[in-house]
C-alpha cells in the first residue's frame, strides 16, 4: 500500500493490544487467520521502513454501538434484563436484523445515537476499545493536518529517523 500511495495509509484493525477476541475460531470462514496487530508491531514496522510520520488512535465498533442502540429501542423488555440481552459478541459482529430493520428510523433518532457514541468515549479508556486506527504519512504532518489529527483524538509520536541512511 505504502509503495503506491501518494500522501500515506489509513489502517483501522482489531486492537490486539487490548487482546480482543474475534469469534471463537482463530480462522475465518474463508481460511485466512485472524491476525490483530499491536500498536507496538505498527510503530515499529513503518519506522523499520522509513516511515516516521505516524499518528493513531482508537475506536469503539460502531456496530456494537448501533446493535445495542437498535436492540435496546426495538426491545426495551429484553434490553432490561441482563439474562434476556444479546451477549456481547453478538452485538459486536454485524449488524443486527433489527438495527438493519431500523435503517429510515434512524434519521430521527441520529441525535441519540450520537450520544450513545459519546456516552462510550466517556465511560472507555481509549486504549479498551477495539479498534486501532493507524495512520502512516510518507512526507511530513504539516502543524494544521496534526491541529485536525489531536482534535480527533489521535496521538502523533516522535519517531527519530535512521541516522545510518541518508
Amino acid at each position: 500500500m505504502l509503495r503506491v500511495a501518494r500522501k500515506g495509509v489509513i489502517l483501522i484493525e482489531p486492537n490486539g493490544d487490548k487482546c480482543y477476541q474475534i469469534g471463537k475460531e482463530q480462522y475465518e470462514s474463508s481460511g485466512n487467520y485472524k491476525y490483530q496487530f499491536t500498536l507496538k508491531e505498527l510503530v515499529q514496522c513503518a519506522a523499520c521502513l522509513g516511515f516516521n510520520h505516524i499518528a493513531y488512535g482508537y475506536s469503539p465498533n460502531v456496530n456494537y454501538i448501533l446493535n445495542c442502540f437498535c436492540f435496546k429501542q426495538e426491545f426495551p423488555d429484553k434490553w432490561a434484563k441482563k439474562e434476556t440481552r444479546p451477549a456481547p459478541m453478538e452485538l459486536a459482529g454485524r449488524l443486527m436484523r433489527c438495527s438493519v430493520k431500523y435503517g429510515d428510523k434512524f434519521r430521527k433518532s441520529k441525535p441519540d445515537f450520537e450520544k450513545a457514541v459519546d456516552d462510550f468515549y466517556k465511560n472507555h479508556a481509549p486504549q479498551t476499545n477495539p479498534l486501532l486506527i493507524f495512520i502512516i504519512f510518507k512526507n511530513a504532518i504539516s502543524p494544521q493536518l496534526q491541529d485536525i489529527l489531536r482534535e480527533c483524538d489521535l496521538e502523533i509520536p516522535d519517531i527519530k529517523s535512521n541516522p545510518y541512511t541518508n
